[in-house]
Order: structure tokens, then sequence, then C-alpha cells
């Protein structure tokens, strides 16, 4: 029910004709130079939404401002660094999940993790998933 109940707030909330799922049962969406996901959490009650930002991001002062700087802006997301590569996660609860809210939570971390991966990739170093920027899948 969890699966099918996503599905089709994302089709309606993002004017998809389908969603797709990808071979871990994830929901996979690209925003600028960012991938995120949807992952549908055991016992199907919660919705993870989450990105690897950043790969190869140095632990320093100035990259933790950043990221700091970064949370105290987010409404519904976190970002941090694991290791060397910088996440950011929302969880929902899958009931009452409409499609306006759940677009604008995949909207502020997809936007996030595109702007603030760029900007932290070009100043401090690491990769972020793609090198060029597309027209987002998400709206």
């Amino acid at each position: 029910m969890a699966h099918s109940h996503l599905q089709r707030m994302l089709r309606e909330g993002m004017e998809l004709d389908e969603v797709r799922q990808d071979c871990d049962g994830d929901y996979p969406f690209r925003h600028g130079t960012a991938m995120y996901y949807l992952s549908v959490g055991r016992g199907g009650h919660m919705v993870k939404i989450w990105s690897n930002v950043v790969y190869g991001l140095k632990n320093t002062a100035p990259v933790l401002r950043e990221i700091n700087a970064t949370n105290e802006r987010l409404m519904h997301c976190r970002m941090f660094l694991s290791g060397t590569t910088l996440q950011i996660e929302a969880f929902l609860p899958v009931q009452p999940l409409v499609p306006a809210y759940l677009t604008a939570v995949c909207h502020e971390l997809g936007e996030t993790a595109d702007s603030v991966g760029q900007l932290l990739a070009a100043v401090h170093g690491g990769m972020v998933t793609f090198d060029d920027e597309v027209e987002t899948a998400d709206g």
C-alpha cells in the first residue's frame, strides 16, 4: 500500500505520467547536478527522501560552518557529513501524505543538493553526482 500511495502522490504532485522504481525499490529523481531518491521504510509507514550531495568532501571547519548555515535555512531536511560524503535527508509519514507537501519537500531537498553541492565541491573539493546541469525532473 505504501508504494502505491507514494507513486500516486508523486504522479499527482510532480505531474508525471509514470513513476519508476530502481533495482533497490527506490524512486530516483534528478535535480540539476544532484540525484535524490525516495525510499519506503520497513513497515511502509515512513518515506525517506535522501541524496548523496558531494563525494570526497573533507571534514574541515569551513565545510562544517557551511553545512550548519544550510541547516539553519532548511525547513524540512537536514544536511550532514558522513565520512567524506555530504548527505541530505528528510523523513515523512506515508499517511497522511499529500502531493503538494511531498513535492515541496522533494524540491527543497533537490534544490539544496544541487546548489549547495556545486558550491561546496567548487570551493572545498569533492565531486557532485553529475557535472552538467539539466532541467529538473521535480519541477
